[in-house]
């Protein structure tokens, strides 16, 4: 059976953040985030940012939240909810690789 995301409780454990810096980070990377086809970027309510992504590797939302340790958090889901991936304590200067391994990167692509 799969587990479909519950935001409240996901997101009650979760720092509050400024979700402007994972999302300039995002940006700031250029062709790899084009690359994802990333859109409707989303603030759930300073705990999290949510995107839409459609990539090689998943199709469906990424939220990026802060844990208790001040690293980041990243969750994938379908498009639906339903959890395909969680990975957790990222810093900021591997977070864009981290989410691109996941999402689109293909060894044989030269930047």
């Amino acid at each position: 059976m799969s587990t479909k995301i519950n935001l409240q409780t996901y997101l009650a454990n979760k720092n509050l953040m400024d979700v402007n810096q994972p999302f300039t980070l995002i940006k700031r990377s250029g062709p790899i985030a084009m690359s994802w086809g990333c859109h409707a970027f989303t603030n759930l309510g300073n705990k999290a940012l949510r995107f839409m992504v459609h990539g090689h590797h998943h199709t469906g939302h990424v939220y990026i939240t802060l844990n208790g340790l001040d690293y980041y958090d990243v969750l994938l889901t379908t498009s639906k909810g339903t959890i395909i991936e969680e990975m957790n304590d990222i810093s900021w200067d591997e977070l864009v690789e981290r989410i691109d391994v996941r999402i689109e990167k293909i060894n044989s692509y030269q930047f």
